[in-house]
């Protein structure tokens, strides 16, 4: 609000792409209910949608051993006997530490491979191959589709295929509704029997196992994605850096020839109980502010008991 026009002015605002303008449900300004104060909160309601992270091109990602092998008593003798001797062969004080280190984390992971193995990711199993129903009607979508792709001009031939391919997708919706609920019911027995092991052995086979490894990061130019960690933190410090740390562009001169209103010392007064009964009447009923108690205009009780506390609270802050 201007101090002298008293007129409103809307100075936030929420930016979105316009191909992400479907994605916003609702944008809203809301005020608190501590003291007054003529700026507003705006807060909007988005969809947001997390795009899966991009395996990095011409770099080879770390894989992942599989410890499990590791409860096998000769296995992981086995293991430990060829780690005693490689350990023999690493480098010796003379080297720098990272050379050291680089040494003895590659001779690890590479003797683990030889006797681990690299974990299996376990995919969602929930299309059935060998279902006779889908494998007709998949048949069927490809006969149609080289069909209609023959003669792309035929109406008949489009609605038999767009025909086809809905009955394929309905029962590719009711076999995956179907696994997914059958997998809910099994987790969620493991959660009532406190199987806290099979509970998250089971949601790893469904999700999968975690990416390792940071998302990549354009350059400054936009040209270039840095890969590396050390580089993506120096591009992410940059840009804070030109974000925050910037010169200020405040004429002095601007602000002197601006009119100077005296100071009112009466808003430094402590409230009294009629002006707060009289500031909680003019709240709408059934709302909360950000306390979380209600107000209601038919509970006479309610209210003064909740004037006198506030009251109080202003107080005791104030003195």
């Amino acid at each position: 609000m201007h101090p002298r026009s008293k007129h409103w002015h809307l100075i936030d605002y929420i930016i979105v792409s316009k191909k992400d303008r479907h994605d916003v449900r609702v944008t809203k300004a809301v005020r608190g209910a501590e003291c007054w104060t003529d700026h507003r909160l705006i807060v909007s309601k988005l969809i947001i949608q997390i795009r899966p992270r991009r395996r990095p091109q011409g770099q080879k990602t770390v894989k992942r051993v599989n410890v499990a092998k590791l409860r096998n008593a000769t296995t992981a003798e086995s293991l430990a006997c060829d780690l005693d001797v490689k350990m023999q062969d690493l480098p010796n004080d003379q080297y720098s530490t990272d050379e050291q280190w680089t040494a003895f984390r590659d001779t690890v992971h590479k003797i683990a491979l030889e006797h681990l193995g690299t974990t299996t990711r376990r995919n969602q199993d929930w299309f059935d191959e060998n279902d006779e129903e889908i494998e007709l009607l998949l048949a069927e979508k490809r006969r149609l589709l080289r069909v209609h792709q023959n003669d792309p001009l035929s109406t008949a031939k489009r609605s038999a295929f767009v025909t086809v391919r809905r009955a394929v997708q309905k029962r590719l919706r009711e076999m995956q509704d179907a696994w997914f609920s059958a997998e809910a019911d099994e987790i969620q027995s493991y959660a009532d029997n406190h199987d806290y092991k099979r509970f998250y052995d089971a949601l790893q086979a469904i999700y999968g196992p975690q990416c390792a490894g940071s998302s990549l990061l354009p350059d400054i130019s936009g040209t270039k994605l840095l890969t590396e960690k050390t580089q993506i933190l120096e591009r992410w410090a940059e840009h804070f850096n030109s974000v925050l740390n910037r010169p200020a562009s405040i004429n002095d001169d601007a602000i002197n020839r601006l009119p100077q209103v005296e100071i009112n010392h009466e808003l430094d007064n402590i409230p009294s109980m009629e002006e707060v009964s009289k500031a909680i009447k003019q709240m709408s009923s059934g709302k909360a502010g950000s306390d979380a108690i209600h107000t209601c205009r038919s509970l006479q009780s309610r209210r003064t008991c909740h004037a006198a506390e506030t009251h109080t609270a202003l107080s005791v802050n104030l003195e």
